[in-house]
């Protein structure tokens, strides 16, 4: 009797990390772009840490250097993303291959975490070994899906990369693997069989 290939959840999560990071490897190449120049290069706010207290308390653009660049963006509220940027800038300066890195390591954090929910999810409900490579696609489509491309390409664009990592995380640690409940309880739960 010959066994069915297998895959583990770490090697799957390996899988999809290393293919999101490797897709997205080419923007490290790239100057910043778009909104990056107010909310980035020409935001002083972010060259010191000190300053980090101020994002929790203002508007994202309050620190744009041009009155209409902060008009657009006095509703928004991004504290967590100005942050990063801090962080990047202290440890990295102006470097736009340091802030490219960062974004991809975000993608890549982020197609593993909905890799990881969904592996949890279907292994509570499927009673075939087939389901894994059925997760591992779906996660490698997350990965590399084109819908993506600007999110991880312009920083600015970091607030939802940030969003989708935090709520994948909650998703991932709220669905616990180890909870057990009768399949059939579960099956009723969700079809209403």
């Amino acid at each position: 009797m010959t066994s069915k290939p297998t895959i583990s959840q770490g090697a799957g999560a390996a899988i999809v990390g290393v293919t999101a990071a490797a897709v997205h490897a080419n923007t490290l190449g790239h100057d910043f772009t778009w909104d990056d120049g107010y909310n980035v290069v020409e935001n002083t706010a972010i060259r010191s840490l000190s300053n980090v207290p101020s994002f929790f308390t203002e508007a994202w653009g309050a620190h744009a250097s041009e009155a209409m660049n902060q008009a657009i963006n006095t509703n928004y509220y991004r504290p967590v993303s100005l942050t990063s940027y801090a962080l990047d800038y202290a440890l990295f300066g102006l470097n736009p291959m340091a802030f490219h890195a960062v974004n991809v390591l975000l993608h890549a954090l982020c197609a593993v975490l909905v890799f990881v929910v969904g592996w949890r999810v279907t292994e509570r409900l499927s009673r075939d070994a087939n389901w894994r490579f059925g997760v591992l696609a779906g996660g490698l489509l997350f990965a590399v899906h084109p819908v993506h491309t600007e999110v991880v390409n312009v920083i600015t664009y970091r607030t939802d990369l940030l969003a989708a990592l935090f709520y994948a995380a909650l998703l991932a640690v709220w669905v616990d693997p180890q909870e057990r409940r009768p399949r059939e309880t579960e099956r009723w739960m969700i079809y209403g069989l």
